[in-house]
């Protein structure tokens, strides 16, 4: 490991309180507490998901402090308490508790053609408070442009965003992480600009990304929970949502979560 860790750690980019209104797009810069009522906001309720730095979300009222949320994403039939962004991509905004996920509204399965895995587009409601968003997903963008070339261009070549697929960078940024300083709500919205930015995301090519046909026999394989979440995912109130997608993986000869 290097002695010193590459030092980029200009501020998160979030919009004061006062920007934020209601019925307007909203991107998440940090993680976020989340609750199905307003009335947990602030009060003893345990929190009952998280949104995650890079999630596109609806304002759909604010009261005061409290923000009522619309999040639109696509699940895995057998993982209903991973959200992901787009139909087949581990690009992941959202994770939840068991009582969340139980008032998803789902819509009806696709297949995705190139792994034959089932996906559902879904959307949901949750409370939160202000902060910790940003009503220019833009800027976001540019921090996180400005904050991976710092960081990984004092050490190698930069890759180029349509390099590697959305996928593919997860494993690379996991490499690279322990050479940076940054924290977690950092690591994870320079993820989530690079992966909406990638090769088959962020229109490097035209096209569906040409991938190997899957196996007939081939068991789906439920996203990946990031090991940085070790903090809420260790709390009981996380541990069924983990455990369940520990047990899945584990029944498909697959690495277990880190």
């Amino acid at each position: 490991m290097l002695k010193n860790a590459v030092q980029a750690k200009p501020n998160l980019p979030t919009s004061p309180a006062s920007a934020i209104s209601g019925d307007a797009q909203a991107p998440v810069v940090a993680a976020k507490n989340v609750w199905l009522e307003a009335s947990g906001i602030g009060g003893s309720t345990p929190e009952q998901g998280k949104l995650l730095g890079g999630a596109q979300v609806r304002i759909a009222q604010r009261d005061g402090d409290k923000l009522q949320l619309v999040l639109k994403g696509w699940q895995m039939e057998e993982a209903p308490s991973i959200v992901c962004q787009a139909k087949g991509h581990q690009v992941m905004p959202a994770v939840l508790s068991d009582a969340v996920a139980a008032t998803v509204q789902r819509g009806t399965p696709e297949t995705e053609p190139d792994t034959g895995q089932s996906w559902v587009p879904v959307e949901m409601t949750l409370w939160s408070n202000v902060s910790d968003l940003n009503t220019n997903r833009q800027a976001l963008w540019d921090y996180s442009k400005d904050s991976y070339q710092k960081a990984c261009a004092g050490c190698h070549v930069l890759a180029q965003k349509t390099h590697f697929t959305a996928k593919q960078w997860i494993g690379t940024m996991k490499s690279m992480k322990r050479f940076t300083s940054f924290t977690d709500d950092e690591y994870r919205l320079i993820q989530a600009y690079l992966q909406n930015h990638s090769k088959d995301l962020g229109g490097g090519i035209k096209g569906p990304v040409q991938r190997l046909a899957a196996p007939t026999t081939a068991r789906q394989r439920p996203p990946i929970l990031p090991s940085w979440l070790s903090g809420w995912r260790s709390n009981s109130r996380a541990r069924p949502c983990v455990a369940r997608l520990q047990a899945m993986r584990t029944t498909q000869g697959l690495v277990a979560l880190q």
